[in-house]
């Protein structure tokens, strides 16, 4: 695509405890199944790296010997960091689980010189194994991690097929294959034994859930099997998308995509067969031909009800399958329709206000779980799947999304999606597009496009999900997702403090994340912000206007140790009130944080600045804007929040978003307005003109929706 100049980085803190693990089992079956549970607990390791008898035997023979059994049949290099208290719970409940399995040894230290003796030997392992033979293949395909069994077996089986002894290194955590295999070169038939097993290898990574590179990249080698994983139109879109940022074809050429006359023609599927006739909406009304499409009870009777911004559709379609949806598309945009997608429409107030609106495209009726295992802690879910059924179909196995995503009653996973909204969680655990992992789309020409897998991790192709996450819809119509789910943590509390000044709270704030305290939720409140939210604090915390909420989750001994941590910096800080809280009353509390996305006919502005600059910006706002100003801070994302009546004053509305803009020019920062009447949207872009791949943005919405039928005008720069 192009060439990286500048890349931003967030840096993490280094942790406090450091443990590695030295871990043998009898065979490598069971070392997999003991990694599937490690990893679909409460335990998050930093690593795990698993190696069979033969690697082990190579690299015990050369100078990089680090004490690996040699006898075992597989070994597990497993590595916990964080905090003193949270490691050694969690050394315990790692030993547990690979007793479990009937692990031979488990051995567990943190002698700094021993941690780097081992990691060098594992580091150093495709130079030892180069040692064997005149050469050295070695492959990187993903599968779910609780497929892992079944493919080592595969992998031997296909080795004795072809007279091979593939060796096994890789990293077990990701469910990321590497099987190696040292051969001779100069002899032809050797060799072609070893591409003949490396494609089979790759073949049963597709068989088995999984994709063709999880960190490698596709090349010259692999680019053949591309057609395997990716349909003629997803590779044609990933072309279309390359062409907008290299049109001349510079950067790595050849690299990804298929010869086509050297191998025929892309896969035909299911998605590509000759298109259905349509009805025509002069013979049978809009309503009609919609009908005809999806069927009876599909037309909703009642298109007030989906206005946007004030503007009425003139019909709503629930279409209750894919392939209905896709004609949907289709037939608007050969008929010159515009169409807005819509999940719950909980949160259809963002974004410009729509140029034009013809058809409400509403995904609810696509509700279903497509497919979840527990142990690859992976969810693939229909866009109109409700966000509360998400996570009460995840709760039954103890997992969560820990971002918690901003969302009313009825809130979907496609529309949360397309809106890619930031929460309190955002600069610790990043958001949603950092969790999805594939998606299905359909675009306007009616082609339904696949992007991305349903395994941790993948690099085969470009994620285009990524592209679409946070669109607002204007790009293809999200029809699956798969999102990546994570364990509860076994303790989760809070601390509440309060403080007379934003300074104050502020520098609270900074101290907790220098020690380093790790929340994975920060917020700060005024006391308007928080009458608006319905919280109402206890009288132990009233002596402030500020209130700092910490949400912690870890192990209850890492939990216990960063409250009383917490406890000892916001009484050297200031504090004048402050609150520890736990079960259904915490929960309650981020319930309505999160859920809260602004009153109705409120303005509400979100500045995105520099974390270190937020006193200032936080104080200038409250100076200029008017008394009762409601102001939320996330120190970690570096966000500022504003909320206030709107009143029916058009003027005194345009000065106050004037004034917000001028303070966050000031600041360098960017400025949101994600609540704005109707009328004032007409004069001014809520989502403002990026400096920089405008250009870029234009081409990529031609490219996807010629025809400009998804959501014309919302997204930034109208487009």
């Amino acid at each position: 695509l192009g060439i990286a100049t500048k890349i931003v980085v967030k840096l993490t803190p280094l942790p406090e405890a450091i443990r590695t693990f030295l871990i043998t089992f009898s065979s490598l079956e069971k070392a997999a199944e003991a990694v599937t549970d490690i990893v679909s607990s409460s335990v998050v390791p930093s690593a795990i790296e698993m190696m069979d008898q033969k690697t082990i035997q190579v690299i015990e023979s050369s100078i990089y010997r680090a004490g690996f059994p040699t006898n075992a049949a597989a070994v597990l290099l497993l590595e916990l960091d964080g905090f003193k208290a949270g490691v050694s719970a969690d050394s315990v409940t790692v030993t547990k689980l690979c007793e479990k399995h009937e692990a031979l040894s488990v051995e567990g230290g943190e002698d700094e010189e021993q941690r780097k003796k081992l990691w060098a030997a594992r580091k150093c392992t495709y130079g030892v194994l180069g040692r064997v033979n005149t050469d050295l293949y070695v492959l990187d395909g993903t599968v779910p991690r609780s497929k892992l069994p079944a493919a080592l077996s595969g992998v031997q089986d296909i080795g004795d097929k072809f007279g091979l002894e593939f060796t096994s290194v890789f990293h077990a955590g990701d469910g990321n294959l590497h099987p190696l295999v040292a051969y001779d070169g100069r002899n032809p038939e050797e060799t072609e034994r070893v591409f003949s097993a490396g494609e089979e290898i790759m073949k049963l990574c597709l068989d088995l859930g999984g994709t063709l590179s999880g960190e490698h990249g596709i090349g010259l080698e692999k680019k053949r099997f591309m057609p395997l994983l990716f349909s003629s139109i997803d590779l044609s879109v990933m072309k279309q998308v390359r062409d907008i940022f290299d049109p001349e074809g510079l950067c790595n050429p050849g690299k990804i995509f298929p010869d086509t006359k050297s191998n025929g023609s892309f896969s035909p599927e299911e998605n590509s067969r000759a298109p259905k006739p349509l009805p025509s909406p002069s013979t049978t009304g809009l309503k009609g031909a919609l009908t005809e499409i999806c069927g009876a009870g599909t037309v909703d009777d009642n298109p007030s009800a989906f206005a946007i911004d004030g503007v009425t559709p003139k019909a709503v379609v629930k279409p209750t399958n894919e392939e209905d949806l896709a004609n949907v598309l289709r037939f608007a945009s050969e008929n010159g329709f515009k169409v807005a997608p819509l999940g719950g429409g909980t949160h259809r107030f963002l974004g410009n206000r729509p140029t034009d609106l013809d058809i409400v495209l509403c995904t609810s009726s696509l509700n279903k779980i497509v497919q979840y295992e527990p142990k690859d802690q992976v969810v693939t879910a229909q866009a109109g799947v409700p966000l509360e059924t998400f996570k009460a179909t995840i709760l039954e196995h103890l997992q969560w999304i820990p971002l918690s995503p901003p969302s009313s009653p009825g809130s979907t996973i496609g529309g949360l999606i397309a809106t890619n909204l930031s929460t309190p969680a955002r600069g610790n655990v990043g958001m949603l597009r950092d969790l999805i992992l594939g998606a299905r789309v359909a675009l306007t020409d009616g082609r339904i496009l696949k992007s991305g897998g349903s395994v941790i991790k993948n690099v085969s192709g470009y994620d285009l999900h990524r592209l679409l996450t946070g669109s607002l819809g204007t790009l293809g119509v999200i029809l699956e997702a798969s999102v990546r789910v994570h364990s509860l943590p076994p303790a989760i509390r809070s601390m509440l403090t309060s403080f007379k000044t934003l300074e104050q709270a502020l520098a609270y704030c900074r101290k907790v994340h220098s020690v380093p305290l790790l929340p994975f939720a920060n917020e700060i409140t005024n006391e308007a912000a928080r009458n608006r939210l319905g919280i109402k604090l206890s009288e132990n915390l009233s002596g402030g206007d500020f209130a700092v909420s910490l949400r912690f989750g870890e192990t209850e001994q890492a939990v216990s140790w960063q409250i009383l941590q917490a406890t000892n910096i916001a009484n050297e800080s200031g504090c004048v009130g402050l609150r520890v809280a736990e079960g259904p009353g915490e929960m309650q509390l981020w319930e309505r944080i999160t859920r809260y996305c602004g009153a109705p006919g409120s303005l509400r502005m979100r500045v995105a600045a520099q974390p270190s600059g937020l006193a200032t910006l936080g104080q200038e706002l409250l100076d200029a804007l008017p008394e009762g100003l409601a102001l939320t801070i996330r120190p970690g994302s570096g966000e500022a929040i504003v909320e206030m009546d709107q009143g029916k004053e058009n003027n005194l509305t345009r000065e106050r978003i004037l004034t917000t803009k001028e303070i966050s020019r000031n600041h360098q920062a960017n400025l949101i307005l994600e609540q704005l009447s109707p009328e004032l949207k007409d004069e001014m872009d809520c989502l403002g003109s990026p400096k920089e791949g405008l250009a870029i943005m234009h081409k990529l919405k031609n490219a996807l929706d010629p025809t400009n039928t998804l959501n014309p005008g919302r997204f930034a720069a109208r487009i």
